[in-house]
């Protein structure tokens, strides 16, 4: 919590009776990951086009151009080669404020 301001730190700690926030086990995290595609979690925020392997989109991360943003089925993650932006399926909706479709 060294990185939150004072401000965020008294609110959750509030929150939880001043125990740190509780965290759902691994496995559990691994359950709902392995029951969601990677694709079918981006697809529901913008659409993807097929290229191959892979899937690509303009980037929501950044102002893009052409397509930078890919998305990777077989390994689960995807990666924008404009901004650098990467991650898991996990991950995802939780960047930047994103809303689904």
């Amino acid at each position: 919590m060294a990185n939150r301001s004072p401000a965020y730190c008294a609110a959750t700690a509030s929150r939880f009776n001043g125990k740190p926030m509780p965290r759902l086990p691994e496995e559990t995290i691994e359950q709902i990951a392995a029951a969601n595609d990677i694709v079918e979690v981006i697809a529901s925020y913008f659409p993807l086009k097929r290229m191959g392997p892979a899937f690509k989109a303009l980037c929501p991360f950044h102002q893009d151009q052409s397509p930078s943003f890919t998305v990777n089925p077989q390994r689960q993650i995807f990666k924008c080669l404009g901004c650098g932006a990467a991650g898991r399926r996990d991950g995802f909706p939780l960047r930047d404020g994103l809303r689904a479709r």
